[in-house]
């Protein structure tokens, strides 16, 4: 393996070989405020012959947002979009930020059903007993009553795991967060607990029409719900107060 360093800009995001959902921009501003610590000691990032890059995704992130115009990396052979996506799954289980349950489900899926990857081959991959692979597999994954291809279920449709789905529910799971509202809402409270992170909020609005507007409507539905909640609570103390004693 040969270790060069290249300009930033130079390096190509392959999305469709990326095996996380998302980039997590919470880890992204962990990252900035480490290399703002010690340049020295950020791991290099790694890259395949022609620069795509197979591990390092949100590193890179910080590096683009700190403005940083070169970086280290790694060269590594890759022969296919397999290995490629293999190595990046394989550098995401061993080190950082841990998969979450949906990243996982879709690696599987798509190493199973795209690649033809075997379930024992997989499995390892994964870092799980064969028996225990394919059991949680079944839970996680439904089939599309459309297409007749699994499907990776997000948390709140666990339920359906092992069953044919209508397309709403696809559709419904396809763009669910996978975080049920509450929890979503006390997530949102613990983060905007932290100054760097509000304040990349307010920078990010003040930047973005589209963001504000989506803001305006939470709030708006936020306070809806809130309002609706005291008037409950209301009627159930009125409720309580009426009871004999």
């Amino acid at each position: 393996m040969k270790v060069k360093t290249v300009a930033l800009s130079d390096i190509q995001l392959v999305d469709e070989l990326y095996p996380r959902q998302k980039v997590d921009n919470i880890h992204v501003l962990r990252l900035m405020d480490a290399y703002r610590a010690d340049p020295s000691s950020f791991p290099p990032l790694r890259c395949d012959p022609s620069l795509r890059l197979i591990d390092g995704r949100h590193r890179y992130e910080a590096l683009k947002r700190l403005k940083v115009p070169e970086a280290t990396v790694v060269i590594e052979p890759v022969s296919s979009d397999l290995e490629f996506f293999v190595k990046a799954v394989e550098a995401n289980i061993t080190h950082g930020k841990p998969f979450a349950p949906y990243d996982l489900t879709t690696i599987a899926v798509r190493l199973l059903d795209e690649f033809n990857y075997s379930p024992e081959a997989t499995a390892a991959l994964l870092r799980m007993p064969l028996q225990n692979f394919e059991n949680w597999l079944k839970r996680r994954v439904a089939t599309s009553s459309v297409g007749l291809y699994r499907v990776s279920l997000k948390a709140p449709f666990v339920d359906y795991g092992g069953t044919t789905i209508p397309a709403e529910v696809e559709t419904l799971n396809r763009y669910s967060r996978g975080i049920r509202l509450f929890h979503a809402l006390e997530e949102i409270r613990r983060q905007l607990m932290d100054e760097k992170v509000r304040q990349s909020f307010v920078e990010l609005l003040a930047d973005k029409r589209d963001y504000c507007q989506i803001v305006q409507t939470f709030v708006t539905v936020l306070a809806k719900l809130i309002e609706e909640a005291h008037t409950l609570q209301k009627k159930q103390r009125r409720k309580k107060q009426r009871a004999p004693r």
